[in-house]
């Protein structure tokens, strides 16, 4: 249930989203869009006794207290299943039947909103031939070594950027960019909040907030900077988040595609926008233009 818990709502200064938990899709949707998803096939009303049958209310009517109790409801229910029988079969199962149930909603025409989109159901129901075959080709590679009945990693973890410092830039708002830039804490070393000098003052007025959250205060003019308050510099344990984090700057840097940033996993993370062109910040920045590949024509 890792991949399905409950997704954070608004931020950004948004109205909140409201988030219901399907069990036919394992995951989270909009209520607004279960009406059309409750007339697709295979599709059962919820009998916990937080809906009672009935499908969540839409906008001003939808109760986020009952649906985060209604996801609760059904952790447990799933989660009692396991001891019911063969844990993986069970598993298998479940997953197998929510496959089933998204294709029927795609093949009745039932339009998601992007951040609905059921993309973990293929990982879920990976093929254990399709993981051998990967894990062979890591073998062969030699980053790993078969061990038994499983593998034992043989390489490390090598991150590409060993060290990474964000940076939100806001003129002239100081709170919400405080509030944005905690999200980069998370996969960051450092973060900074780049300013206008000309609120200076106003910025400066939240300098204890900030050093509390341990983000940093630039002041940046259009030939120099000025680093007003230094962000508190931290080491990241998650060896493989920051691996991942260094490919997703270089891949940008290349202009390469790139799927999202760690802090923004789906069902409730705003996804990069896959029409921005990536930026290379320095002395002599410039725009990257995505690579064309071989036989591409101009």
């Amino acid at each position: 249930m890792q991949r399905s818990s409950p997704p954070a709502s608004g931020g950004g200064g948004q109205p909140p989203l409201h988030w219901y938990f399907v069990p036919q899709l394992l995951g989270f949707v909009l209520a607004e869009e279960m009406a059309d998803i409750a007339d697709v096939d295979g599709f059962e009303h919820c009998d916990c006794p937080y809906c009672d049958e009935e499908l969540p209310g839409e906008g001003a009517a939808f109760d986020t207290s009952d649906a985060g109790r209604h996801f609760i409801w059904w952790c447990a229910k799933l989660a009692a299943e396991l001891g019911t029988g063969d844990p993986a079969a069970l598993v298998g199962s479940r997953v197998e039947a929510a496959s089933e149930f998204a294709d029927g909603m795609s093949k009745t025409g039932v339009l998601l909103d992007e951040r609905s989109q059921p993309t973990h159901l293929p990982v879920w129901g990976l093929e254990p031939e399709s993981a051998l075959r990967v894990l062979r080709s890591l073998a062969a590679d030699g980053f790993i070594a078969p061990d038994g009945t499983g593998y034992r990693r043989l390489a490390p973890v090598a991150a590409l950027a060993q060290r990474v410092v964000s940076f939100e830039a806001k003129r002239s708002e100081p709170r919400r960019a405080l509030s944005q830039a905690r999200a980069h804490r998370p996969w960051a070393n450092e973060t900074y909040v780049a300013f206008d000098p000309h609120f200076a003052e106003r910025f400066g007025a939240l300098n204890e907030q900030y050093a509390r959250a341990g983000v940093g205060l630039i002041e940046l003019r259009p030939n120099e900077s000025r680093v007003r308050l230094r962000s508190q510099a931290r080491r990241r344990a998650n060896r493989i988040e920051a691996a991942l984090m260094g490919e997703q700057a270089l891949a940008r840097m290349l202009g390469l595609p790139v799927g999202d940033r760690p802090e923004r996993r789906l069902p409730h993370g705003p996804r990069l926008s896959g029409d921005s062109e990536p930026i290379i910040a320095g002395a002599d920045a410039i725009w990257v233009n995505t690579l064309r590949r071989p036989g591409q024509a101009e």
